[in-house]
């Protein structure tokens, strides 16, 4: 099985790139929500933190 994947990426040509570009693209995704949350105001954060608490569907629940 190792042969067989060996043979076919030993075939294509600067294979080795495909590694760098992988790990660039993970990198610059990383920074750019890193970015993101920094940048994010504080009354979006405590929004989203209370997300799990403002549960509309216990009001319903309630009401049956």
């Amino acid at each position: 099985m190792l042969r067989f994947i060996k043979y076919n990426l030993e075939s294509i040509s600067s294979v080795e790139l495909y590694p760098l570009f992988s790990l660039l693209i993970f990198v610059i995704f990383f920074i750019v929500v890193v970015m993101r949350v920094i940048k994010m105001s504080k009354a979006t954060v405590v929004e989203l933190s209370d997300l799990p608490l403002n549960d509309k569907i216990d009001t319903n629940i309630k009401d049956l």
